[in-house]
């Protein structure tokens, strides 16, 4: 498995993502909320394919290549650059987790949720839309919201978080593994995207079984 592009392969497979582009420079993806993933390390080239595709006004781009990503975002206008390690989980089974009080996350707790996911401000109608399409599960415990976790729009595993008070009990390794057999049984390939610095996660993937990819993905957003 060629661990850098088990994002874009597992796009393509299972979650929707349509090729655009495929040449001897690499890949170019889009979702059909508009998301753009490529592994091209030119930003150049990858900004006249935008603009040849008519993709140019996309709010969220995944790159593996650094500078690509900081020149695009500067001709492009993008706001936010966030640079992540990528983790790809290769084994064919899930974890040995214990799935007692995971579920879907209840609608009641998507504002609890929000105040504690909030990587890029409010999240609220993102985790809502999570929610809505059976990608969002929360962890409970005497029925009160300790934790959640899903499947991000173009298949990444994430949103992982735990409510301080639920901290240290072994939640988040439970969590993420639901979410690996989650993927595992849709025929996608697990992987996930830690921003850099995130020392917890990254000891986390680790204890889960990922294996970290050499190229980073790099997103760029408005």
């Amino acid at each position: 498995m060629n661990l850098n592009n088990a994002d874009i392969f597992s796009a393509i497979k299972c979650h929707g993502a349509k090729e655009i582009y495929n040449g001897s420079e690499g890949i170019m993806v889009c979702f059909k909320n508009g998301i753009i993933v490529s592994d091209i390390d030119d930003g150049q080239r990858v900004l006249d394919l935008l603009y040849k595709f008519g993709l140019e006004n996309t709010d969220c781009m995944s790159l593996k290549n650094r500078q690509a990503a900081e020149f695009l975002k500067e001709k492009l206008g993008f706001i936010r650059l966030t640079p992540c390690s990528q983790w790809v989980y290769t084994k064919d089974t899930e974890p040995d987790f214990d799935p007692c009080g995971i579920e879907p996350m209840r609608r009641e707790d998507i504002p609890l949720a929000a105040a504690h996911y909030r990587t890029l401000g409010d999240n609220t109608e993102y985790l809502t839309e999570r929610m809505e399409k059976g990608r969002l599960w929360g962890i409970y415990i005497e029925d009160n919201l300790a934790g959640f976790a899903g499947i991000h729009s173009e298949g990444s595993a994430g949103m992982l978080e735990i409510l301080p008070e639920y901290r240290r009990r072994g939640l988040a390794f439970r969590l993420e593994s639901f979410i690996i057999a989650r993927l595992l049984d849709m025929g996608a390939v697990p992987y996930c995207h830690v921003i850099d610095g995130n020392q917890a996660s990254v000891k986390l993937q680790q204890k889960l079984g990922f294996e970290r990819a050499e190229k980073p993905a790099v997103w760029i957003s408005k």
